[in-house]
């Protein structure tokens, strides 16, 4: 069967593709959508026709360039977007197997229980030091610095000092049974007349300040036993170095010349019915309590520890005061606590408390490093010894 003729038309197509694909016969078929070797025998057949190519405008002949240039950009750009997209596939199918063992992991987990079981006894301990309830700190005599201080403030921190001493319980409770703690009272609950500018500046004398101190601990320790679910509470004293009845402290007769040791003295007597209070008065500058029947603390008030500000700090004389006092007792402490220095820190071995009245005009005078009022706490484990340090903030 013969091939049937071509139409003028076609051959006329034929020739006009020839030239606008720049006398290209693969880029005419191309154009034309039809084989090669049909082109060809099309384009044969045209000019033996001789037929020529049909003129064209310039902008014709543009037209016709800028199309076929936007037909090959969207190809080459379809080309790429595939590229991607196969690329995208790849990782999404990584991520698909990563999240299906994951799922895997997951369902094969033994589940943790919801009860926690407590091992052991704890005893809770804070430590309540370097009140100074009767001493003034104003705005003015702190200049850039933000505090003050007088008998009412202290009322009021003393009272969310006893509050968070019972919140800080309650939430221990959970790593251990606790119905014993201990509330060591360190010293420097008054200010006194140790310097003659305090006579000026106190709010009370020594005398008045004590009967303050004796309402506010006493406030205190009913709180505890209200609220805190103990059957012992143990008080261990150490007097400080501000409420001394004589200029220049004593070592051997401390205690003797002590307000604060009367303070506790009379605060036994009027709580000495109470069965769940265990008194500790310490005569002289320590106070040692054994716990569960190996581990002992060693209270004191701190001055003792001679200290100027030196590089190390307060951690390199207090441990060769610690080292020496370990090394000549027959009982080592595994934990020294003390106060006086007004700052919090917990040294592993030692444990340092901060005080009530916060930064004052002396803590500025001696370039000491600014820390608001808190005092220190801390959990004894009966198989593991000191386990955790918190703070009782009291503003």
């Amino acid at each position: 069967m013969a091939n049937k003729p071509y139409t003028k038309e076609q051959l006329q197509e034929a020739i006009d593709a020839y030239m606008a694909c720049g006398r290209n016969m693969s880029e005419a078929a191309r154009d034309l959508n039809v084989p090669r070797a049909t082109y060809q025998s099309r384009f044969a057949e045209a000019k033996r026709f001789g037929l020529l190519p049909i003129e064209k405008q310039p902008e014709q002949i543009l037209d016709s360039e800028r199309k076929a240039r936007r037909e090959r950009e969207e190809e080459s750009e379809l080309k790429l977007m595939l590229k991607e997209s196969e690329r995208q596939n790849v990782i999404l199918q990584k991520r698909l197997d990563l999240l299906s063992d994951v799922n895997e992991g997951r369902r094969n987990r033994s589940p943790i229980p919801v009860s926690v079981e407590t091992s052991g006894n704890g005893i809770f301990c804070g430590v309540v030091s370097d009140t100074h309830i009767e001493e003034s700190v104003t705005p003015e005599s702190i200049p850039g610095y933000s505090n003050e201080y007088n008998p009412d403030i202290a009322r009021s921190r003393m009272a969310k000092l006893f509050q968070s001493y019972v919140f800080m319980l309650d939430s221990w409770r959970h790593v251990g049974r606790c119905d014993t703690a201990i509330l060591a009272i360190l010293g420097d609950i008054i200010t006194g007349y140790i310097h003659d500018e305090l006579m000026e500046s106190n709010y009370m004398s020594p005398a008045k300040a004590i009967l303050f101190g004796q309402e506010l601990l006493g406030a205190g320790i009913e709180y505890i036993l209200k609220y805190g679910k103990l059957k012992r509470l143990i008080i261990p004293t150490c007097y400080g170095n501000h409420g001394r009845t004589t200029i220049k402290s004593r070592i051997q007769t401390g205690a003797d010349n002590s307000f604060e040791y009367l303070l506790y003295k009379t605060m036994a007597r009027e709580w000495a019915k109470e069965k769940r209070i265990d008194w500790h008065i310490a005569d002289g500058y320590h106070n040692n309590l054994d716990l569960f029947g190996n581990y002992r603390i060693r209270f004191h008030h701190g001055d003792s520890v001679s200290y100027g500000g030196g590089v190390g700090g307060l951690t390199i004389p207090l441990l060769k005061k610690i080292a020496g006092w370990n090394s000549g007792s027959p009982a080592p402490a595994n934990l020294d606590v003390i106060g006086h220095f007004h700052r919090v820190m917990d040294g592993g071995s030692f444990i340092v408390n901060g005080s009530l009245i916060g930064f004052n005009s002396y803590a500025l005078s001696i370039g000491a490093a600014y820390e608001p009022p808190q005092q220190v706490c801390f959990w004894i484990d009966s198989k593991r010894g000191k386990t955790m340090t918190g703070r009782l903030y009291v503003e």
